[in-house]
């Protein structure tokens, strides 16, 4: 499905909606804003630039399951980037490892339009030193025109 410039401006101001909600949440002090960048692991290269802002927690049997949002930016040489936003279910940061699903949406600008895809992200953050941390991640996305699975690889950084 290719879409008009308007909306690509409507998913804009979706995206700036979302953060701003994740923002105003009760669990951004206790798990904070994390930054990271990642690459692909198989060709071609793609650079990935995420952010997840908590916004809300759940406590239940002694752990903590963590809603954020997150906004995504891909840079592949030669294209033009595209952008995604997506709801996440992070478990618990007391555990060395931490386990995440996510659900989305994201945007590719073409020379036809754009074009809306939809994509399912599982992976594993963990800690390095101090605020510092790395992740996997498997990501399966489908558009109108093709599917793919990425597998990515990635630093984090957690402002506490």
């Amino acid at each position: 499905m290719t879409f008009t410039r308007p909306f690509s401006r409507l998913a804009a101001v979706g995206l700036t909606a979302l953060m701003s909600l994740a923002m105003s949440g009760n669990s951004f002090a206790q798990s904070g804003l994390r930054i990271g960048a990642g690459s692909a692991l198989a060709s071609p290269f793609a650079l990935n630039l995420q952010a997840n802002v908590p916004f809300a927690t759940i406590q239940k049997a002694g752990e903590t399951l963590t809603l954020a949002g997150r906004a995504d930016a891909a840079i592949v040489p030669g294209t033009t980037p595209a952008v995604g936003a997506s709801l996440m279910m992070l478990g618990s940061e007391e555990h060395v490892l931490q386990p995440y699903l996510a659900i989305g949406a994201g945007l590719s600008f073409t020379g036809a339009g754009v074009l809306l895809t939809g994509y399912g992200t599982t992976g594993m953050h963990f800690s390095i030193a101090g605020n510092w941390g790395g992740f996997t991640e498997a990501q399966f996305s489908k558009s109108e025109f093709s599917s793919s699975l990425r597998l990515a690889l990635g630093a984090t950084y957690t402002f506490r």
